[in-house]
């Protein structure tokens, strides 16, 4: 498998935080991908 990085940049990381955990949610089948504008 392809690894690929992610550097987010922003405030005190509020939005990188939250960006990272969903994907990793997704990534683990925890959470649906409905209501994602590129869930396929």
């Amino acid at each position: 498998m392809t690894e690929t990085g992610v550097w987010l940049i922003g405030a005190r990381g509020n939005v990188a935080t939250t960006a990272i955990t969903g994907a990793r949610a997704m990534a683990h089948g925890e959470i649906d991908t409905t209501g994602l504008v590129t869930g396929e």
